[in-house]
């Protein structure tokens, strides 16, 4: 179960510390990482009910019903005031203060979250991506991580009927999303996966009607109505029996249409084949507009009729979330191509600075197809020969990951017009026909805030609005960076966003403070920068004394000392592989990390002595002369 803790934070900005509570499971709580123990139910039990009331007063009179019931002692009211008392003292120093406020109490905590409301705020968000525009592969997502917080039954440790109340309202509430996530994930295709699970949960609760008719739409879509209405014949048993009740009609109605087979199988839309796809990556943010057009790129029909693109190139800067947003794509399109889902990485910008052969990933591509080490061939021909009569009767779906150019996935791409290959890249694919392209560009802002926020998991960006924005600015937009600076400051409970900000703003620092265990932003411009050709490398290098993020052809010449049409020429080539962007014809915008970067190689390129010879010759030839290379050896 996800670990998923609310963090809230005290009245007065800079004070305080960071406290967590937790209702959904045993009450907790922690200030500053520690917890901190409330002795006695009824201290519990006070506290709890401050804050299911969620910052709204809490009389004495339902306190005292709340901990007693019908018959509290004379004492009562004394000792709620001093369960009070005994829940501020715990509380001293977070920031979080009890009122007093006729006729009773009121928890003021600024954040003013609980995992009990971020659960609700993730529900309210799923079903708005539904209502607005069917994003339900983002739903889903979204349901997920409300799930992931619930840790049992809500307040545990907490023995009250009013709180006993509480948690069977939640209990609804935990059930009603469940049942809106599963039946997302069944139109998706997930049936086979889901129905353990599924079992699971009839078992415990087999009057739930909503959860028997996703457990028999599950079964009966695999093709296992016998099964199913095996199900339907326990719960009626179970519903005359111990309710005195009859099946209502959205699952008799269910039962009827499984009897005279009216809900099919469904193979055409179950993934059954191999699957190597990585899990879907929660943290991806925006990128409608770009996913619609995977899709519509992948399913012709529903889109308007265009011809369908076997091969979709998607193409930006490092870090950008191109892999993110293949994997998403190739999740959302599984049950149109159930016969194999792959992923291979190709390793164009790996750290000793080699890629994957054409050959080399041919062998990996079959075997996770499932012929034989010993059937495959040796050579790069035979290999790709094989790799397409497998997939001529197949639909697949193949995602090639961090691919260096189009020589390397060409011998990849199948015949089979039933195929969808997706391909993630740094560079532009000119080499490549007939292919469907999206570019991926840094967040807007508002985005920017939300992935922020969301990966940070806690109030902290809402309750500083203008320093997360200043981080979102600083870390132009850019989903890599915006991830590493919300797990910095998430495993700093004592920074403030303000102090990630400060820190940010330091030009100096920017890189080093966007680094996080083996994620960096300076690492990935890193592998992007040895890819280049040196001439273009020394080049790129220059760019770095650029006055603003803004650079004109007739600047850049300037500061490299080569004429017009030659500094163009590079900078072009920089923009094939998204290092740098145009805007208008003849001026070019140098994103803020990159530029960051460059600035880091400007004291070195000043003391280099030009390469005349490298800056003479087009960087594209030599490139290409560096694929001709690799291919001949490919099948080595």
């Amino acid at each position: 179960m996800t670990e998923a803790l609310s963090r809230c934070r005290g009245p007065h900005a800079g004070t305080g510390e960071f406290v967590e509570f937790r209702l959904l499971g045993p009450l907790e709580v922690r200030v500053a990482g520690e917890r901190r123990e409330l002795p006695g139910n009824r201290s519990r039990t006070v506290l709890a009910c401050l804050l299911v009331a969620e910052g709204e007063v809490m009389s004495v009179t339902r306190l005292v019903d709340a901990v007693w019931g019908p018959t509290p002692p004379a004492t009562a009211e004394k000792q709620i005031k001093n369960s009070i008392s005994d829940v501020r003292k715990q509380l001293a120093g977070a920031g979080v203060v009890v009122e007093t406020a006729p006729p009773g109490y009121r928890l003021r905590i600024r954040s003013g979250e609980t995992d009990l409301r971020t659960f609700r705020r993730r529900v309210a968000l799923a079903r708005e991506h539904v209502a607005r525009g069917g994003r339900k592969a983002e739903a889903v997502v979204e349901y997920r991580h409300a799930l992931a917080l619930c840790g049992g039954q809500v307040l545990s440790n907490v023995h009250s009927a009013f709180i006993d109340a509480v948690a069977a309202t939640f209990h609804e509430e935990k059930l009603v999303a469940y049942e809106e996530c599963v039946e997302l994930e069944l139109d998706a295709g997930r049936h086979r996966t889901l129905i353990v699970e599924l079992m699971e949960l009839v078992e415990v609760n087999p009057h739930r009607e909503g959860l028997v008719c996703c457990l028999m739409r599950a079964l009966a879509e695999l093709g296992e109505r016998a099964r199913a209405l095996a199900v339907y014949d326990r719960t009626r048993k179970v519903l005359r029996e111990e309710y005195r009740t009859e099946p209502g009609s959205r699952l008799r109605g269910l039962c009827a249409r499984i009897r005279v087979n009216e809900l099919a199988p469904r193979p055409e839309g179950l993934p059954h084949g191999p699957s190597t796809l990585p899990p879907d990556v929660p943290e991806l943010v925006g990128r409608a507009a770009e996913l619609g057009a995977i899709v519509s790129a992948a399913r012709p029909r529903a889109a308007g009729g265009s011809a369908r693109s076997g091969t979709v190139v998607i193409d930006g800067m490092p870090g950008v979330g191109k892999t993110a947003l293949a994997i998403r794509a190739a999740r959302e399109l599984a049950g149109d191509y159930r016969d194999a889902q792959l992923f291979l990485d190709m390793g164009a910008h790996t750290g000793d600075g080699t890629s994957m052969s054409p050959a080399a990933a041919l062998g990996h591509l079959l075997v996770a197809l499932g012929v034989p080490d010993r059937e495959i061939p040796a050579g790069l021909g035979e290999r790709a020969a094989l790799w397409r009569a497998s997939l001529r009767t197949r639909r697949a779906v193949i995602v090639l990951d961090d691919v260096r150019g189009s020589a390397q996935v060409r011998p990849l791409l199948p015949e089979s017009a039933d195929c969808l290959v997706l391909i993630s890249t740094r560079n532009r694919l000119a080499g490549l026909d007939g292919v469907r392209t999206v570019s991926l560009a840094a967040l807007p802002a508002e985005q920017g805030r939300v992935l922020f926020s969301r990966a940070l998991g806690d109030a902290r960006a809402e309750d500083e609005p203008a320093d997360t924005g200043a981080v979102v600015r600083l870390c132009g937009g850019l989903p890599l960076a915006l991830l590493i600076a919300a797990a910095r400051l998430r495993h700093r409970a004592h920074w403030t966003v303000g102090d990630l900000a400060g820190r940010l703003a330091d030009g100096e620092e920017l890189l080093a403070e966007l680094c996080a265990e083996d994620r960096s932003v300076a690492s990935r411009l890193l592998s992007s920068y040895r890819r280049l050709e040196p001439g273009l490398q020394w080049f790129f290098g220059v760019l770095g004394r650029a006055r603003t993020d803004r650079i004109d052809v007739a600047e850049a010449a300037g500061l490299a000392g080569v004429p017009d049409a030659r500094a163009e020429r590079f900078l072009e080539a920089l923009a094939d592989r998204h290092l740098v962007e145009p805007t208008v014809p003849g001026t070019y915008r140098i994103h803020g990390l990159v530029r960051a970067y460059s600035r880091t190689l400007t004291d070195r390129t000043r003391r280099q002595v030009r390469p005349v010879e490298l800056v003479e010759r087009c960087p594209e030839d030599r490139e290409r002369d560096r694929e001709r290379g690799r291919d001949r050896d490919g099948a080595a």
